[in-house]
């Protein structure tokens, strides 16, 4: 979903270089965006050291070319159920590490159901932050009590709710409900859930010198916001005033023969020579 940024701005490097650039652009390539968006962390760390630190970031995420100046935050958590295997028969021999998991997912989708019916923020869509259970891994058989079960859940956050929280809320239940019912013939059994990654999401901009120069560049009045996840939240918590801004659609990414149009990837090259110029003066 941005290989039409980074070609875009390989091509435009030559131009870049003979233009007489009187202030540096820094083509900045990390790894790892679509699992953790850890890769930036190496790059943000050495900014000031042994790379010049950047005024202004632009991420290079689809966006149709608009300036986004918002998107959500996403983290990962893996929640384990540690029962007791047993014979079905026999439940109080054991500690169904299943039936308490399928609890818990409910619970998250609930919760995710409450955000839906609650004030949300009109400029995303959906306009809310958002609940998932992704992954449900656990049983052996239909007649045993199973002694293990996982669950690799996501939240994905408006600007402004932390994970913290919404694990907080899950951990809650988990507390006063899942586990004494996990418990209720079996101690030494438990539930752990563990936080993966956090990508924090990137705050609306509040005026600052670099959204007029990003809206200039892209010959646009307003700014856009973004309801997936990127490294821009991690650039902007370093001080970094940081946008989005990159060609193609967020609808056509991470699917069979994903494309971006030539009409956007014309659009992009023309932004860069525009980039340049200004870097030139």
């Amino acid at each position: 979903d941005m290989k039409g940024f980074l070609a875009g701005a390989i091509a435009s490097a030559e131009r870049f270089g003979g233009s007489g650039l009187k202030r540096p652009i820094l083509l900045a390539f990390s790894y790892d965006e679509e699992t953790t968006c850890l890769g930036s962390l190496d790059l943000i760390a050495m900014f000031g050291a042994t790379l010049p630190r950047p005024s202004l970031a632009l991420v290079g995420e689809p966006t149709g070319l608009e300036v986004a100046d918002s998107h959500k935050g996403v983290a990962t958590f893996m929640t384990r159920v540690e029962g007791r295997a047993a014979h079905s028969s026999k439940p109080a021999l054991g500690a169904d590490a299943v039936g308490v998991a399928c609890e818990i997912g409910a619970e998250i989708t609930r919760l995710g159901r409450a955000r839906e019916a609650g004030a949300g923020d009109p400029r995303f869509d959906p306009p809310h932050s958002t609940f998932h259970v992704g992954v449900v891994r656990g049983g052996e058989a239909v007649n045993v009590l199973a002694a293990e079960c996982s669950l690799h859940w996501e939240f994905r956050a408006l600007p402004g709710e932390t994970a913290a929280d919404a694990n907080a809320e899950v951990q809650r239940f988990i507390d006063d409900i899942a586990r004494p019912r996990l418990r209720r013939w079996m101690r030494h059994v438990d539930i752990v859930t563990t936080m993966e990654i956090d990508v924090p999401a990137l705050k609306p901009a509040r005026g600052g010198p670099g959204l007029a120069f990003a809206l200039a560049l892209a010959r646009r009045n307003l700014t856009a916001a973004a309801s997936f996840a990127s490294e821009a939240g991690h650039f902007q918590r370093a001080g970094i005033e940081t946008f989005l801004c990159g060609p193609g659609s967020i609808a056509q990414a991470h699917q069979p023969d994903e494309f971006v149009t030539i009409d956007q990837m014309a659009g992009l090259v023309a932004l860069l020579g525009r980039l340049g110029q200004e870097m030139a003066r």
